[in-house]
């Protein structure tokens, strides 16, 4: 058998169509839905097993699986469509709540982590916890894996006055502290939060970790400090500013070439090894905030979703070279996704939420498209894209998403006309 066939087969495989979406509705009221460019729906698997709406059901794409996050509100789950054969299994957490925070490592496999326990595995069947947060506390959503080390942020202990980031290497399971703030730092601070680091990779393939401190003493007096530490020597710091406040969440940072881009009021560019600033770029008042949840660079552009807009940053000088009028309603950014000369996120606008395509070499939105389901009983006008974005596997030509719903899977199409 032929390479080529065998990879036809496995691709046909490993989306085969089955759970059918529900007889299109016969009211009126449908009638009046407006035609739309739509992505063929190869399958859909429900979500929770009682056919229930559950909002946030993030996605991960691992070797063998998809992997969808569901049910915030009793045990936290699970669902894992396998590529090949599209069966699903399911693997139920111990905990009342949701998984904070998702990630895969290429010899750990999927890294999770709820307020109380860190898990990993490779399917249903193997994910085991490895660690559990320290007495007294909890783990929170903003955690940062950086190699084999998960970060979590503003671990705080009341008996000694300490602030902290706290690290679980995933392979071993082995919880320690990565760097305390004792409240004695700032006595007339009401609050001190210590955020879990940052990172970038140099051209100089040096990882420097970036960490925030910030100092909150009441009636909007905050401090922000910035900390950068070169991987090699976590000891002594390379530098120190507060350039950027509370900018020091990933996604809205990136390197490019030679310097860190930092997006704030301006659009920044220091020297990652000294803090120099290279240049700086102010920006629009419209822009300003940045409520962005993640950036791609591709050559000397960044590409950032951000309150409605889409934005097109020229990475040389700061440059905003494209703006687009307000596509999505402002609070609703998504992780934002790049295939084949299209960027896809997910978002709401005019009361429905929408999967986005936008068209990279002419900015021409080339996708607006509600869930197969909006509009049918028993669904209506419930189906939610929330934040999921659509995760795409190149492979395949296959875009994943869900809806509240149920788990989709879309395939992408060669062209747009």
């Amino acid at each position: 058998m032929s390479l080529i066939l065998i990879t036809m087969l496995y691709i046909l495989s490993g989306c085969c169509k089955e759970d059918p979406i529900p007889n299109p509705c016969t009211t009126p009221d449908c009638d009046t839905i407006p035609k739309e460019v739509k992505l063929e729906l190869v399958w859909q698997k429900p979500l929770r097993e009682d056919g229930e709406y559950m909002p946030y059901n993030p996605v991960l794409i691992t070797k063998d699986h998809i992997v969808f996050f569901y049910d915030a509100v009793e045990q936290e789950k699970m669902l894992f469509v396998n590529k090949n054969d599209t069966s699903i299994s399911r693997f139920y957490g111990p905990n009342k709540g949701n998984y904070l925070f998702r990630f895969y490592h290429p010899i750990a496999g999927i890294v999770v982590n709820d307020y109380k326990s860190v898990f990993t595995g490779y399917n249903s069947g193997s994910m085991k916890k490895i660690a559990s947060a320290p007495d007294g506390s909890q783990f929170w959503a903003n955690s940062n894996l950086i190699d084999d080390n998960l970060y979590f942020y503003d671990i705080r202990n009341d008996a000694t006055g300490d602030n902290s980031v706290v690290k679980v290497n995933i392979q071993t399971g082995e919880l320690s502290y990565d760097k305390v703030v004792n409240d004695s730092e700032c006595p007339d601070c009401e609050k001190i939060i210590v955020e879990a680091p940052n990172f970038i990779v140099t051209d100089k393939n040096d990882t420097i970790l970036i960490y925030s401190t910030i100092f909150n003493k009441g009636n909007g007096n905050i401090i922000s400090e910035v900390t950068a530490y070169n991987s090699k020597d976590k000891i002594n710091p390379i530098w120190t500013s507060n350039l950027y406040n509370r900018n020091g969440h990933k996604g809205v940072t990136t390197v490019y070439k030679d310097g860190l881009i930092i997006l704030s009021d301006s659009i920044i560019n220091i020297d990652p090894y000294t803090a120099h600033v290279n240049w700086a770029k102010k920006v629009d008042s419209q822009l300003t905030g940045w409520a962005a949840r993640n950036n791609i660079v591709i050559d000397n552009k960044m590409y950032v979703l951000n309150q409605g807009h889409f934005v097109e940053i020229n990475l040389n000088n700061g440059t905003i070279d494209y703006l687009s009028s307000q596509l999505f309603f402002q609070q609703s950014n998504s992780d934002l996704s790049y295939f084949d000369g299209v960027f896809y996120w997910t978002a709401a606008q005019g009361g429905i939420s929408w999967i986005f395509g936008l068209r990279s070499s002419d900015h021409k939105l080339v996708l607006k498209m509600r869930s197969p389901n909006y509009g049918k009983p028993p669904y209506y006008n419930d189906p939610n894209y929330d934040w999921n974005g659509l995760q795409i596997d190149p492979e395949t030509r296959l875009g994943y998403t869900a809806d509240g719903f149920f788990a989709q899977c879309f395939r992408i199409p060669e062209s747009y006309e």
